[in-house]
Order: structure tokens, then sequence, then C-alpha cells
């Protein structure tokens, strides 16, 4: 026999569920360049079963070989081949052999892989060739080795992926029917951006101060009212009682709009740092308006959205924060407060949006919360397809406390009266929180204004 000749012997799931003879690649099992494929009688049998029986593609897979072995006879050759690559293929019918042949008593002949795997013994001995069993199974392999039979067991790259299962097969029409639906209505899209990129998670950073101390308050406010103390009568000549009284309660009002503006100065360092925003972008892409669209954003974990604009201000050009006592004038009662004393420490309010609001646009307010929230929630009652996406921007902040680390997600779920399922979004967040000195800030601003030093 030739030398350069290897001899297997294929199981019946070799010829259904692998690669074409045509496409495999035999180095991944011999050097040799001539390939001869022996075809037992009992992979006749189980060839000739699939071909009416079992999944579509092992049924059509069937009826191929089928076809060709038939072919192949008809020929008076019994045999097939086939080019694969610098391989030659010849897929040829087992030999009939004798019934009263010897059989290994080690096989149990009621099963077919074992049948299988004596006759392939059997047609190594009538032809005189050494033929290994190719099979994937471990039963098969385990019989030949049991019996001194050469057996190779399928490379994974020879073999097809898994047939989808009946039930897959519909889950996907219904999909494709579900996808199609879709297409007629509306067709609503979320994404999340962060400096107009599209992200699924986000990591940052956040620049921070501490509320202060009460220690440091009372510091605070004992030295402005030592460097502004409240005026008394002994340097004018006639004093109106009812002009005192008036300048004293202005100068109480004024103590205590003191301490409070001290104890707020954390907040307001905290708005002077550049925000963290992200960007939400709502999109129909489908063929018609979305009816009355509810968005619902809400964090987890210690993470919060910030309900108030940043201020554009910084230390140096911003109104002043503090104001100078009020002066004693022996006059007529004091004039109000300056329009600018009773400004937020923080920003003007975005929620909630009081002004009537047309219906093809959003409405947003906060469920929860004044200045920060962790859920809120926007509506349009015509969300056009035609239009331009909604843009909505979310200010990311933690909740106040001496946390260095902040963690949590960013959900997002929107729906529509006239769409079957909500759209939703998971945004995973963690930000690294840097503390800054807020005394010494504080300090620095209570000098810059009030000209106190501490």
């Amino acid at each position: 026999m030739n030398k350069m000749t290897a001899y297997f012997a294929p199981d019946t799931n070799f010829f259904l569920q692998c690669l074409r003879l045509e496409n495999i690649d035999w180095t991944a099992v011999t050097s040799d360049t001539s390939i001869v494929l022996i075809v037992v009688k009992e992979v006749q049998r189980e060839i000739d079963r699939h071909k009416s029986g079992g999944n579509a593609r092992r049924a059509k897979r069937a009826r191929e070989v089928s076809a060709a072995l038939r072919e192949a006879i008809r020929a008076r050759s019994d045999e097939y081949l086939v080019t694969a690559g610098s391989h030659t293929v010849s897929v040829r019918i087992a030999p009939r052999l004798p019934q009263n042949r010897l059989r290994p008593e080690e096989l149990d002949l009621t099963t077919a892989d074992e049948r299988i795997v004596e006759e392939a013994l059997a047609c190594s001995r009538a032809l005189g060739v050494d033929i290994s069993l190719l099979t994937d199974d471990m039963t098969p392999l385990l019989a030949a080795r049991d019996i001194g039979i050469g057996a190779i067991a399928v490379p994974d790259i020879w073999l097809l992926p898994p047939e989808p299962t009946d039930t897959e097969k519909q889950l996907r029409q219904l999909q494709s029917q579900v996808e199609h639906l879709m297409g007629r209505g509306p067709l609503l899209k979320v994404e999340v951006l962060h400096q107009q990129s599209t992200i699924t998670r986000f990591d940052g950073a956040l620049i921070r101060h501490r509320e202060l101390s009460p220690d440091f308050i009372d510091r605070a406010v004992e030295a402005v009212l030592s460097a502004f103390p409240m005026e008394g009568t002994e340097k004018h000549a006639y004093v109106s009682y009812f002009g005192f009284a008036e300048y004293r309660d202005d100068y109480q009002e004024w103590e205590l709009e003191l301490r409070r503006r001290i104890e707020s100065l954390p907040g307001y360092f905290n708005t002077l740092t550049p925000p963290t925003v992200l960007t939400l972008r709502l999109t129909n892409e489908g063929v018609s308006s979305a009816d009355h669209v509810v968005v619902d954003i809400s964090t987890g974990g210690n993470i919060c959205l910030a309900n108030q604009a940043p201020i554009k201000n910084t230390p140096q050009n911003a109104s002043s924060i503090f104001r100078k006592p009020p002066a004693f004038q022996n006059v007529a009662p004091l004039h109000a407060l300056p329009s600018n004393a009773a400004r937020s420490l923080g920003a003007e309010p975005v929620f909630p949006i009081s002004v009537p609001t047309p219906k093809r646009e959003f409405r947003w307010s906060a469920i929860d919360g004044d200045r920060f929230s962790q859920h809120i929630q926007g509506e349009c009652d015509d969300f056009r397809h035609v239009l331009d996406p909604h843009i909505k921007e979310l200010q990311i902040e933690g909740f106040p406390g001496d946390t260095d680390r902040l963690a949590g997600a960013l959900r997002i779920r929107i729906s529509a009266r006239n769409v079957a399922m909500p759209v939703e979004s998971l945004v995973p967040i963690r930000m690294q929180v840097s503390f800054q000195d807020s005394e010494r800030s504080a300090a620095e601003l209570i000098g810059r204004e009030l000209g106190v030093v501490m």
C-alpha cells in the first residue's frame, strides 16, 4: 500500500456535524496528502436514517452524502473523490465483511458506536491497512483504545457551530417580527455622553470643600464682629430712640446673616470648581411620534444630581459674598438690603420649572430633594421623530460627607404610551474626591472682602 495514504473510519457525526470535506484542514490529523475514508455499514445505515429525520441541517447533509454514495454505487466504483487543498480525499464504501467473523468480546455490539468500532477493526484486517477511527464522541474513542485500534478525536476547528433548536428559531422569528413592527412606530433611543463621546461607564474626579467646624465658624464670626462692633450712642448729641432701635435690629440681622454665610462657604466654594456634566441624548428614530414620553433618571449609591446650574463666576470676579454692617444714621429707618446681599451662595435653581411648556418640549422636575436629587423626571406630550435629539445635561455630584470615593450608577428609563417596551440604560459611576482646605479658603475670602485677618 502507498505509505503516503492515511486511512480513517469516520463515524456518522463526522459527515453531519463537521465542515464539508473540501474545507477540512487535514494537516491537523495527518501529514499524508492522500486520505481514504472508509464508510462502514453502520454509518451507511445511520446516514439513511437521518435523511428524513432530525433537524434540518443534519437531514440536508445526510441527503448530500447519501446521494454521493449512491452515485458511486451506480458507477460501480464504490467511491467518490474530493479535493481539499493539497489533499485528495477518497470516500469509499466499506467492503462486505463475513458474518461469521470473530468479534472482540470487550465490545457491546448492541450499541451503534461500538458496532462502528468493530467494523473499523474488521475492515482494517480485510484490507490489510491501519485504519484509525475518526470521531468526536467519548464512547467509541474508549472502545477503540480497549481493542487496540487507532482512534483520533475530531479537531474542534472541524466542527460546525450548534444548530439552533426549533424554540430558538421561533424566538428569532418573533424578534424579527417585533423589530419590523417597531420600525413602523416610534423607536426611542437613549445615549449618555461625556465630552461628546458615548459612554457605558464613567470614572471621574471631584474637588470638594468639607463643612467648616463649629469652632472655626465661632472664631470667624467673633473676628468680624470685633472689627465691626455695634455702634453706641455716646458720640451723638441727639439720639432717636426709634432710629437706634431700627439700627440695632438691622445689626443683629446682619450678625445672623454673617454666620449663615460663613457656614455656607464650603457649598459656595464647591460651585466654583468645574462641574462634572454628563449629557443625556434622547432620539426618536422611528417613523411616528411617541405619545406622552416619560423619562425617569435616578442615581444609586452616594451619587446624586445637582438641581442647580453651576455659577460661572470665580472668587476674583464674583460679587461680594459679605456686606459690611449697617451704620447708625440716627435718622429714618434704614433701607432694605441691596439686592445682591440676598443672592444664593449656590446658583440659580433649575427645578421646578413653573412656566408653561409647549407639548413638544420636555418638562423636567425633581422628584426628591431640593439642591440635590436622586430622581428627576422629564415629560413630553408629543416627541416627534423629525425633531433634533433632545439634550439634557446632568450635573453629577456626591452627597455631602467625608468619603473620598463616590460609587453608584445612573439609571435611565424611557417609556411612551405607544411604545411596547421601555428603553433602559445603566451607567456605573466611580469618582475620586479630593478635599481642599475649607478653613484656609474661608479665611482668605473674609480677609479679601471684609479686610479681617484671622
